[in-house]
């Protein structure tokens, strides 16, 4: 039995390392968009009395914003743009998210809550 395991050349396990190799990478990918998504602002109670709404309110807009937008490019940070930039992305994201107007709201009221008003 041990002479017939010599005979294997290294070639015989190199699949096998690769397999594991593409597994390790996607586990890395996946951990990496994870830790974005927490990385992202948590709104604050003082953002939400800023806002006028509640803090429920802005954590839903932030999990919707990061369900929605994560799936197709970069989520950028509330501060990135101004409340007038955010709401001009807006416009032609909602119809490629397919998300509805209280969705968008929400989604809007979240990123006005960390942005510049301009």
């Amino acid at each position: 039995m041990l002479q017939s395991l010599k005979n294997y050349s290294a070639d015989y396990y190199f699949p096998m390392r690769s397999k594991i190799s593409i597994i390790a990478s996607l586990a890395i990918s996946v951990v990496l968009a994870i830790g974005c998504g927490v990385a992202l602002q948590m709104p604050t109670i003082a953002e939400a009395q800023r806002e006028n709404v509640s803090l429920d309110t802005l954590l839903q807009g932030r999990q919707l914003y990061i369900n929605n937008c994560a799936s197709c490019h970069t989520l950028y940070l509330p501060g990135h743009l101004t409340q007038n930039e955010w709401r001009k992305q807006m416009v032609p994201m909602q119809k490629k998210a397919k998300i509805s107007d209280k969705q968008k709201d929400l989604i809007l009221t979240y990123l006005f809550s960390g942005s510049k008003n301009e």
